[in-house]
């Protein structure tokens, strides 16, 4: 078989009028899978350094220039610069539970030619969904909640794991409060892969490594310390239950047990949703601490929040 029959034209970006052809293999491929691109030299030159100091060099226009690169991320890269529409539509075609996995490779891509404005649009719109602030997130996390209801809907949800690696990989530390503290409070029941279900946020443990486990697992060590001194501290001494001193100990030991509960439904989830920790002292009727909890219960999900970058040893300088 020669040259030209192993290679295939790309269907969307090989234009007729081009003057520059790349070829690329298919990612796992053997000779035979090549693909052949021809697009606009003036055009690759004028959006990436890296192409105009290599084609600066010269040589002949007619030859074809075999390219490093998988097939696969080739053709992201070229569609994102002369296909903008499709661009676009790749951006929000792809569910959020998957963004950061199959937009990684072009990333890569763009930078390793310093086309930076494909790669900062990427990493934009891959930050975007992940909160930055407790007031973001109290406004994301209830929609999330009810997206993964039903297994369509539940593609809408980020996906923790994956997108942790994606803002180590390009030094994106904005997303990785949220993102572990989701993971932290995802269930492991499944630890190969994201099976869609409607009773649970499904997490890609199978993409996690050794570095982030142990990050993770010393980050959730550090959120149950935090539970267990906040446990110790502030208790109910004394206080007024309808309008008396609340003196015996069974009284204290209820509002001391509400307390904790409280702080226990923050630490496993309830950082999500402001109304859980709320609903849980609400379900104390006659602790005298109730007022003095409701605020200590909204404090600690603020201190939560603030914490969470120590907890998981997260420097959030680029």
């Amino acid at each position: 078989m020669d040259q030209e029959q192993k290679q295939t034209r790309h269907v969307t970006l090989y234009f007729e009028d081009g003057d520059l052809e790349l070829s690329a293999r298919k990612a796992g491929s053997d000779d035979e899978g090549c693909l052949l691109f021809c697009v606009y030299r003036a055009q690759l030159r004028r959006v990436s350094p890296v192409f105009c100091d290599m084609l600066a060099l010269g040589g002949d226009r007619k030859e074809v220039v075999e390219m490093p690169d998988s097939a696969e991320d080739l053709a992201a890269l070229l569609e994102s610069v002369f296909i903008s529409s499709s661009f676009v539509l790749r951006l929000w075609d792809t569910d959020p539970s998957r963004s950061a996995v199959e937009l990684s490779g072009l990333v890569r891509i763009a930078r390793k030619y310093q086309v930076d404005d494909i790669a900062n649009v990427v990493i934009r719109h891959i930050s975007e969904l992940w909160p930055k602030s407790l007031a973001e997130w109290d406004k994301t996390f209830p929609t999330w909640m009810e997206n993964r209801k039903t297994t369509a809907t539940s593609k809408l949800i980020p996906e923790p794991a994956s997108a942790i690696r994606f803002a180590n990989e390009f030094n994106v530390p904005s997303i990785l409060p949220a993102a572990f503290y989701f993971l932290a409070v995802q269930s492991a029941e499944n630890i190969e892969t994201a099976e869609e279900s409607p009773h649970c946020t499904a997490a890609r443990w199978d993409l996690t490594e050794h570095t982030m486990l142990l990050q993770l697992i010393r980050g959730r060590d550090h959120m149950r310390s935090e539970f267990l001194r906040e446990c110790q501290r502030d208790r109910c001494i004394v206080g007024f239950h309808g309008g008396l001193p609340a003196t015996l100990a069974a009284t204290r030991d209820k509002c001391n047990a509400a307390r904790a509960e409280v702080l226990l439904t923050i630490l496993r989830g309830g950082l999500g949703n402001p109304d859980q920790g709320h609903a849980t002292i609400n379900a104390y009727q006659d602790i005298c601490c109730k007022r003095e909890m409701t605020k200590r219960a909204t404090n600690a999900r603020s201190e939560m929040w603030e914490g969470l970058p120590g907890f998981f040893a997260i420097s959030l300088t680029q």
